[in-house]
């Protein structure tokens, strides 16, 4: 291992000190955003209420403890479940750019889902609307 140099401690405190300042911003960002935009909390719920839908009209059926399109939509709620407040995060902080990758994901997610109900899901395949979501984006 190499033995760190003044140059490497000067380095290491400026990226320390950048990296505080970013998340001291992205606080900044979001106090003024949640303040700003109160429709957020509605959008954040809405779109946990879209999972717990699905999960709903699926509740109380009987599956294959073994069946791929079952294990797959479970990893698939996982994963949006999880998204969920990473996209809160990235729109409130400001990250628009992430935001808009991450909504994109959740909404793929969401069409996965459906593919898997359907028994028509293709893994390694981008997803399509169709079915009941087909209008969704509008």
């Amino acid at each position: 291992m190499k033995n760190l140099t003044i140059e490497d401690y000067d380095r290491t405190k400026l990226a320390d000190a950048f990296v505080e300042k970013h998340f001291e911003h992205r606080e900044k960002i979001r106090e003024k955003s949640l303040s700003a935009s109160k429709d957020l909390q509605a959008a954040h719920k809405f779109s946990l209420a879209a999972i717990v839908s699905i999960q709903q009209k699926i509740q109380g059926i009987q599956y294959e403890a073994n069946a791929k399109h079952v294990s797959g939509r479970m990893h698939l709620v996982a994963q949006f479940i999880q998204g969920v407040c990473l996209v809160e995060t990235a729109i409130s902080e400001g990250l628009y750019s992430y935001a808009a990758n991450l909504l994109k994901q959740q909404l793929e997610i969401l069409f996965a889902i459906e593919e898997h109900e359907n028994r028509r899901r293709t893994d390694g395949k981008t997803p399509r609307p169709n079915g009941s979501m087909k209008k969704f984006g509008r």
